[in-house]
């Protein structure tokens, strides 16, 4: 499959492929959201169901988000790929090396914290459109930290406008996004920069509270070995990814349940991103 595409998104696996296949990032998100489309849209993207102007929109917006997750799902597996053939170039000028890593870092971290703001959209296929024009839809409310703040103002009244079982899954999901948001808010808001260090052939990193070269860590120590370390790097992309990843399914098969509550027959299309680089990212996840 993946020496077919470059990259892609794919669908019609069975339940053995989409489940074993070690070339694919098999996602019941992304399935379940594929699904939507196909039902909502026809080939040409438009609308095949009667609805009104503000509906229209919002749908337009939850696709836009679809596919924006998809490509940032695409953009980790080529990071994750080009970063493994830089560790291992051993005829590439080290600092060069250092310099080009540093920049893959900052790359993955901004594509993550991308991947969780996408998800944000997702939940709003279970509000009423009549609702719709309840949604936050000031600056940053397409934010996962604007949903997360906003179910925390309704959660315990009549206001709620997702069911449940979506609130839960989403201020869970809280901590992780904290993380992101303070790698991501290091680098990009507070002009920190990444520390790569190569020793015995392995590559370490960490973003000091002083920069330039401060020696107190200030990432969060997610593999709980204490701030004055410097981290493994792959290990700790993987933590990340892997958390990421977790909320995303917890939220399709959430979204999926709630789509078959309401109609039975609701089946969803098995759907898979592929291409040259994600079985290598696959491996890097499982390994």
């Amino acid at each position: 499959m993946n020496e077919v595409f470059i990259k892609g998104t794919a669908f019609g696996f069975s339940n053995k492929e989409f489940n074993e296949d070690p070339e694919l990032f098999s996602s019941i998100l992304i399935s379940v959201i594929q699904t939507w489309i196909f039902k909502t849209y026809d080939t040409q993207d438009n609308l095949k169901i009667e609805t009104d102007e503000e509906t229209g929109r919002e749908y337009g917006r939850i696709k836009a988000a679809y596919y924006a997750l998809e490509n940032d799902i695409h953009n980790l597996a080529i990071n994750n790929h080009l970063l493994s053939r830089l560790i291992s170039n051993n005829d590439l000028d080290k600092g060069l090396k250092l310099l080009y890593i540093s920049l893959l870092v900052e790359n993955y971290i901004i594509n993550l914290r991308s991947i969780y703001d996408s998800t944000s959209l997702f939940p709003r296929l279970l509000v009423d459109s009549k609702d719709f024009k309840k949604l936050p839809n000031g600056k940053n409310s397409n934010s996962l930290n604007s949903l997360i703040k906003n179910i925390k103002k309704t959660v315990d009244t009549i206001n709620q406008l997702y069911p449940p079982s979506i609130n839960k899954i989403i201020l869970d999901c809280e901590s992780d996004l904290d993380n992101i948001r303070t790698i991501r808010d290091a680098i990009i808001h507070k002009g920190k920069e990444p520390i790569i260090e190569i020793t015995n052939n392995q590559i370490y990193f960490r973003i000091p509270q002083k920069p330039p070269y401060g020696k107190e860590n200030s990432l969060p120590d997610i593999l709980s070995i204490g701030n004055d370390n410097n981290y493994p790097l792959k290990k700790y992309l993987r933590v990340l990814t892997i958390r990421l990843i977790n909320y995303m399914e917890q939220l399709g098969n959430t979204i999926g349940q709630e789509f078959y509550n309401k109609d039975n027959n609701y089946r969803v299309e098995l759907t898979a991103l592929v291409g040259i680089c994600m079985k290598d990212f696959i491996e890097f996840l499982n390994t």
